[in-house]
C-alpha cells in the first residue's frame, strides 16, 4: 500500500493506493483511494471507475515476452542490438528530462517537490543511447503487495543522423521489458501500465496501442473519494489550477 500526502491550496489531501480498507475517519479529510481492492462500495464516498493493463511477473522470461506482439518483441530484440544502455536514474535526471516533453505535449509539469512526497515508493529508471537519455519511465512500487505501478513516462523528441525516431522507439520499448525483468527480479508480481482510456478518442489511441502491444490484461480500476475531496479538485478544475 502506498499513502501520498500534499497539499492543495491550504488543505491537506491524501491519496492511498492499493488499499483493502477505508479508515471511517476519512469521510472527514480530504482523502482519495486508488485503485481500491475490494468490491464492497463504502459509504459516504464517490466511486469511479478507470481502466488499466496489468501484466503478471510470476510466469518466466520467456513468457512474459511471448505475451508481447510481435512487432514489440523484434523492436525490443533490435534495442538489444543498439547496445543502448537501461538503468536507474535519480528523481531529478527524470523531471530535468520529463518536463520539457509535457510543455511540448501541454501536460502537466511537475517540480521536485511534488515527486518528493512519493519518498521511497518512486522509482525512476532511463534509457541511454550514446550517453543520450532519449526515454524515461517513473513508477509507484507498493512493496508490501507486489505491485509496480507506471506514474509518468516519455520519449525523446529531439531526433539526429545518429538518433533517429526508430531508435528512440525502440530504447523505448526495451526500457519497459528491462524494467519487467528487474521488478520481477526484485519480487515483484505485477506491472500495472498506469491507466489506459476505455472510450474512442484519437489523442489517446497511440497509447492505449502502444501499452496492448505489451500484452496486459485490461482490469477495471475502482477509486473512492471522500466527498470533501471530490469537491476541492471539483472548484479546483473549474479554476483550472
Amino acid at each position: 500500500m502506498i499513502n501520498t500526502k500534499k497539499r492543495k491550496f491550504i488543505f491537506k489531501i491524501e491519496q492511498k493506493w492499493f488499499y483493502n480498507e477505508i479508515n471511517g475517519i476519512d469521510i472527514f479529510k480530504f482523502v482519495k483511494y486508488i485503485q481500491f481492492q475490494k468490491e464492497t462500495k463504502p459509504r459516504c464516498f464517490v466511486k469511479n471507475v478507470t481502466y488499466t493493463l496489468q501484466s503478471d511477473l510470476t510466469v518466466d522470461e520467456a513468457t512474459i515476452m511471448q505475451s508481447y506482439s510481435t512487432t514489440v518483441r523484434n523492436e525490443i530484440r533490435r534495442s538489444i542490438k543498439d547496445k543502448n544502455i537501461f538503468t536507474e536514474i535519480s528523481p531529478l535526471q527524470f523531471l530535468d528530462f520529463y518536463n520539457p516533453f509535457a510543455l511540448l505535449k501541454k501536460l502537466k509539469v511537475y517540480t521536485p517537490k511534488e515527486f518528493d512526497e512519493y519518498g521511497s515508493d518512486l522509482f525512476t529508471t532511463g534509457a541511454f543511447i550514446e550517453n543520450k537519455l532519449v526515454a524515461a519511465h517513473s513508477y509507484l512500487l507498493d512493496k508490501q503487495k507486489g505491485i509496480v505501478r507506471l506514474l509518468l513516462s516519455c520519449s525523446s523528441q529531439l531526433y539526429t543522423e545518429n538518433i533517429s525516431k526508430s531508435f528512440v522507439a525502440r530504447a523505448n520499448k526495451g526500457l519497459h521489458y528491462t524494467d519487467m525483468l528487474m521488478f520481477k527480479a526484485q519480487g515483484f508480481i505485477l506491472y500495472d501500465w498506469g491507466g489506459v482510456s476505455n472510450k474512442i478518442d484519437p489523442t489517446l489511441e497511440g497509447i492505449r496501442k502502444f501499452k496492448e502491444g505489451f500484452g496486459g490484461e485490461l482490469v477495471e480500476c475502482i477509486s473512492y473519494s471522500s466527498y470533501f475531496y471530490s469537491l476541492l479538485f471539483k472548484l479546483a478544475s473549474k479554476i483550472k489550477v
